[in-house]
């Protein structure tokens, strides 16, 4: 199974961060989840889920000390875990990835401040959940990773597609800012493909890689 791109704590342990840090409210589907801010450098570094009473640390945001110095994942990777957890949980390949909208914190007023803007939507379709690639972008030998057909899509589209109560398609969330990262690294995976395999349909043809947990 894959592991988890969030580090999970419950309501308790964090009782005494919304008065240290600060917190975004999200305007998407997911009215119960908000951005956690560091109050020191002003990164997204989770999210405080409302109807759980949890707060989720990203794990690419945030650096831990511990016995060992562990290579920690990139948003690409955490994404790659997150659809293959998606996978495995419900059987189904095609998955809605929605933003997590973030921003500079504001003070808030009643329950949440309202984010800037929407962020990129993801469509993805993972056509093979493990496969080997070599290529001179990458150091270290050949890599693990997820192949799958994507495109980024509006947010009505988004809207369409995961409202119907017969659709098959998950309905996923991430950070803004590394749902970016990660369609940016999907457009560059894409070009490492031969031309006539890069699309399919509307589709483009991309890579994810997965995390290998390794010592540095």
């Amino acid at each position: 199974m894959a592991a988890s791109p969030f580090t999970k704590h419950s309501r308790g342990i964090f009782s005494g961060l919304p008065e240290k840090g600060s917190l975004v409210g999200s305007s998407s589907n997911h009215k119960s989840l908000h951005s956690v801010i560091c109050i020191k450098c002003s990164s997204n570094v989770g999210v405080f889920n409302v109807e759980k009473r949890s707060i989720d640390i990203f794990k690419w945001q945030v650096n831990c000390q511990t016995a060992s110095l562990l290579k920690a994942p990139t948003a690409p990777e955490c994404l790659a875990a997150t659809l293959l957890a998606s996978l495995s949980r419900s059987g189904s390949a095609k998955a809605v990835v929605l933003p997590i909208p973030c921003g500079v914190p504001t003070q808030l007023s009643d329950g949440g401040a309202q984010p800037s803007h929407y962020g990129q939507v993801l469509y993805a379709w993972i056509l093979n959940p493990n496969i080997s690639y070599t290529s001179s972008e990458e150091v270290g030998g050949p890599k693990n990773a997820v192949k799958l057909l994507y495109m980024v899509i509006d947010r009505v589209t988004a809207d369409k597609l995961i409202e119907p109560v017969t659709s098959d398609i998950q309905d996923l969330s991430l950070a803004q800012d590394a749902l970016d990262q990660s369609i940016s690294f999907l457009n560059a995976s894409n070009c490492l493909f031969p031309q006539e395999q890069r699309c399919y349909n509307d589709f483009k043809v991309g890579l994810l890689n997965r995390y290998e947990n390794a010592n540095i």
